[in-house]
């Protein structure tokens, strides 16, 4: 046996712990599917399926913001392959949180915009509890974005007051 296609080895360490977590993140259930003799085989398929998923959610929020259809496709793109970096380095655990990202900006929009907030919640909810290493990285991101977004809202109110 290669110790790199070992599940319970990490570094000579067992990863039992991290995978606990990770299995009850919704888009695990692919793994319900698929027999046990294939988990090997059919990792990439799943990998390539959260790729999919980040860079669809990415389309949508790049949609959302107006932008052009084609910036739209390689934005996420790019995002997904930006996700594919990091999976190269790490385990499968952040792969859960690349595929939320986009969907939890643009949920924090609405919540903005429109005054919707369970899809907000939702994501919160998903990402803080299926994945802790990354709730800081999450929380100060989402801090910095809300204070652009709420002074450049404040600057267009502005704006559209004195005209």
């Amino acid at each position: 046996n290669d110790i790199n296609l070992q599940w319970n080895v990490s570094l000579g360490t067992s990863i039992a712990n991290e995978i606990g977590r990770f299995v009850l993140f919704p888009v695990n259930i692919f793994w319900y599917f698929v027999k046990r003799n294939d988990i090997l085989n059919s990792m990439s398929i799943f990998i390539c399926i959260k790729f999919a998923l980040a860079a669809f959610f990415m389309e949508i929020y790049s949609y959302t913001r107006k932008n052009n259809k084609v910036l739209c496709i390689i934005a996420a793109v790019a995002y997904s392959l930006c996700g594919m970096a990091i999976q190269y380095y790490n385990t499968g655990i952040m792969l859960d949180d690349i595929l939320l990202f986009p969907l939890l900006v643009y949920a924090f929009n609405q919540l903005i915009d429109n005054k919707k907030k369970w899809l907000y919640v939702l994501c919160l909810y998903f990402i803080f509890t299926f994945n802790q290493q990354t709730i800081f990285f999450v929380c100060f991101f989402l801090l910095m974005y809300a204070f652009i977004e709420l002074k450049d809202k404040a600057k267009e109110e502005k704006q559209n007051g004195t005209q």
